[in-house]
Formats: C-alpha cells, sequence, structure tokens
C-alpha cells in the first residue's frame, strides 16, 4: 500500500507517480506498485527524497530514486550514491537514480552525472541522470499528458512568457484535480515575474498563497534541504549548531533564488539572526517584492550594516 506524501515535493509525485516515473526513465511501459513513504526509510530518509517502486516487462523490478533540488549542492552525487546504495541493500533491487534541479547555477558550474572514486587501486563508481528544468521546453506540458510539470513551468525553457502563464493557470482553473498545483505555480512565478504582475495581472494574493498546505510543504522542502546541508557541514561542532546553520542556509538559498548574488554585508547581517528570527523570515522573504523590502523587515540591530 503506498504511504502518503508527507512533503510538497512528495504530494506533487504522489498526484501522478506514474507520469513521474515515465517521464524521468523515458520508459513508456512502465507500471507503479507503490511509492515508498518516510516509514519505509525511517533510518536513510530525507525531505527531498522520493522513491517509486516499478515493474517494466523488460527491466523487472526496481526502484526510481527522485531528489528534487532548489539549487545544485556539490556534494549531491556522493549522497545519491550513498542513498541509492543503501536502498539497494534494503529492498534488494536495482536502484535508478534521478536528480532533478529547478534553478540553473553560475555559468562556469559543471554538473555532474556520476559519481566515482578511485582509492588505492579500488574504484567505485554510479552514474545517475540530472534533469535540469531550466533546458527542458515548456511546450511539453502542453502537447504531451505531463500535466504534473505545469507547476514548474514558469522555470521551463520559454515559460517565462506571461502568455505561457496564462495558459497554464487557466489549465490548473479548469480541472478541479490540479487545483493543488495553483499554489506551488504562483509560488514558483513570484522568481519569474515581478509580483505586481503576479498580484495584479494573475489575480494572486501572495499573502494567501503563503497560508495554503501545499505552499507550506514546499517551503519545508526549502528548509530540510538547508538543514540537512547545515547538518553535514556542523557534525564536528555539534548537531544543534548544525541544524541551525541549515536554517541559515535556507534562508541564503532563497534569498539568492529571489534576488539574485547577496553582497556581503547582507550576508553577513544575517549571521547574527537567532532560529526563532530566522524562521520568521522565511515568509518576508517571499512577500517582499525587493531585497531593499525584505531588509527593511529585519530585527532592530541587524538592519543596519
Amino acid at each position: 500500500m503506498a504511504h502518503e506524501a508527507d512533503t510538497g515535493s512528495k504530494r506533487l509525485i504522489g498526484q501522478d507517480a506514474s507520469g513521474w516515473a515515465r517521464w524521468v526513465t523515458g520508459l513508456t511501459h512502465l507500471f507503479v506498485r507503490k511509492v515508498l513513504g518516510s516509514g519505509d526509510f525511517q533510518w536513510i530518509a530525507r525531505a527531498t527524497d522520493i522513491v517509486i517502486e516499478v515493474y517494466s516487462p523488460v527491466h523487472g523490478h526496481f526502484l526510481i530514486l527522485i531528489d528534487i533540488q532548489f539549487r545544485y549542492d556539490a556534494r549531491m552525487h556522493r549522497r545519491t550514491q550513498a542513498y541509492a546504495a543503501l536502498a539497494e541493500e534494503k529492498f534488494n533491487l536495482p536502484v535508478y537514480p534521478v536528480v532533478i534541479y529547478l534553478f540553473a547555477p553560475g555559468p562556469q558550474t559543471v554538473i555532474p552525472e556520476r559519481y566515482e572514486q578511485d582509492f588505492m587501486g579500488l574504484v567505485a563508481r554510479r552514474d545517475f541522470r540530472v534533469i535540469k528544468l531550466w533546458e527542458e521546453d515548456v511546450n511539453t506540458v502542453f502537447t504531451t499528458p505531463l500535466r504534473f510539470l505545469l507547476a514548474f513551468a514558469p522555470l521551463m525553457r520559454g515559460g517565462n512568457q506571461p502568455a505561457v502563464l496564462r495558459q497554464v493557470l487557466a489549465i490548473l482553473r479548469s480541472d478541479p484535480m490540479l487545483a493543488d498545483m495553483e499554489p506551488v505555480l504562483a509560488f514558483l512565478a513570484s522568481f519569474v515575474f515581478e509580483r505586481s504582475y503576479i498580484e495584479e495581472v494573475m489575480r494572486w494574493d501572495m499573502a494567501v498563497i503563503t497560508e495554503s498546505p501545499l505552499y507550506k510543504e514546499v517551503m519545508q522542502d526549502i528548509l530540510e534541504q538547508g538543514m540537512e546541508k547545515g547538518k553535514q557541514e556542523g557534525i564536528e561542532e555539534g548537531i544543534e549548531i548544525g541544524m541551525e546553520q541549515g536554517k541559515r542556509e535556507s534562508l541564503l538559498s532563497g534569498l539568492e533564488l529571489r534576488f539574485g548574488q547577496l553582497p556581503v554585508d547582507v550576508v553577513q547581517r544575517l549571521q547574527v539572526l537567532t532560529p526563532e528570527q530566522l524562521k520568521h523570515l522565511f515568509k518576508t522573504m517571499i512577500l517582499a517584492p525587493t531585497l531593499e523590502a525584505f531588509l527593511a523587515e529585519l530585527p532592530n540591530g541587524v538592519h543596519e550594516a
């Protein structure tokens, strides 16, 4: 029996697990047996991981490991290798790992598609598929049954056009089964379009959007990704410090996605915030139309450099 999805990305994938499985593998004759939930992976799961057990007449039973990342992480190849190996051991099935990146990194960044290590003559290697959403043609969401990608349309190649956004919104509002995707579409569109356009033309109230359950789940994904990074970086300093650093990394990542590279003085201001202050600023980050507006909401004593 499939487990209920418990984060934003898991919930979206759970709505059409077969479609996601066929898209990431390129296999049309593929049947989903179940989506494995957090209960199946209590000992190794991260919030951004989705594991789908499938059957192919050609390849037999295997697992698809999907990890949706907002931004490139230099440690992802090592984490993908480790998690895939653990999944293979636990379920005794082959694993097809996939990493989906939503936002393009800097122009000089090379995103690896393989983990490889040669130590003392012993070689370990695992390939995995990388999907760069900004390279995927947005027209595929209109010409194929890939309805699950509609919410991600603004981030796809050619998706930054107002006509495309209007077309996607019309499709979502015409099908009650797709209603949950609209908050995610609004959230991702806020990284591409001016807030005035989103609120005045598209008739989205971002204050209301941020209170929707699915929006909160997607934001939790961002927080979990930052927490995971902070834990890894902070192990030597203690788990509590690492988790605090994770919250800070999450906020910095969100700000960079919205407003571009942050000035050094802004990063310095955020370094002195407490965990509670950081948590409060996540919603401020989304609602602020400009970086200056966000900085104006910083607690007293932090706003001034």
